[in-house]
């Protein structure tokens, strides 16, 4: 038993390196790029055990299930033009936070994590984007811009509906 938990750590340590070495962690996704997909088997829910890596997601017994390719948009959340007011508040209540917090659908519950491919995880905490967008919280509107394109979007872990 010992033996194929260290052959599965040997091979999530081989892939790691060898996405590393061909240049997919942390390399975002230019706007006329075709999108890079997670390393993983091609099916709805990924697991991967014993832990490994694949880019910035740690994956050590955590389900990634894939909701597909997404339009990303960055906004300014104390901008009247990004967002119609200025005071940073959230349609969930809580203070926008770069880094952490994205607007989706109503689709997809306040609470839940995300990982977006060459961008990292993220908290849903707003609102006011039709499906198949994700608009994530940023400093200024030149990081807006800069992450703008199309990326692979996974749910890390799903909250209860609101």
């Amino acid at each position: 038993m010992k033996s194929i938990t260290r052959l599965i750590i040997l091979l999530c340590i081989v892939c790691f390196a060898v996405l590393t070495y061909i240049n997919i962690v942390d390399r975002p996704v230019a706007v006329n790029e075709p999108v890079k997909e997670l390393a993983v088997p091609t099916m709805n829910v990924t697991m991967c055990y014993p832990k490994c890596n694949v880019g910035d997601a740690p994956l050590y017994m955590t389900q990634y299930i894939r909701l597909g390719e997404y339009q990303i948009y960055g906004y300014d959340p104390h901008c009247a033009h990004c967002c119609g007011k200025t005071d940073g508040i959230t349609a969930s209540g809580v203070p926008a936070t770069i880094g952490r917090t994205v607007a989706m659908c109503k689709d997809i519950p306040f609470g839940t994590e995300i990982y977006i491919v060459g961008l990292g995880h993220y908290v849903v905490e707003d609102r006011g984007v039709g499906p198949g967008i994700v608009d994530v919280a940023c400093e200024n509107h030149a990081a807006c811009y800069a992450i703008t394109g199309r990326y692979v979007v996974y749910i890390v872990k799903a909250a209860v509906h609101e």
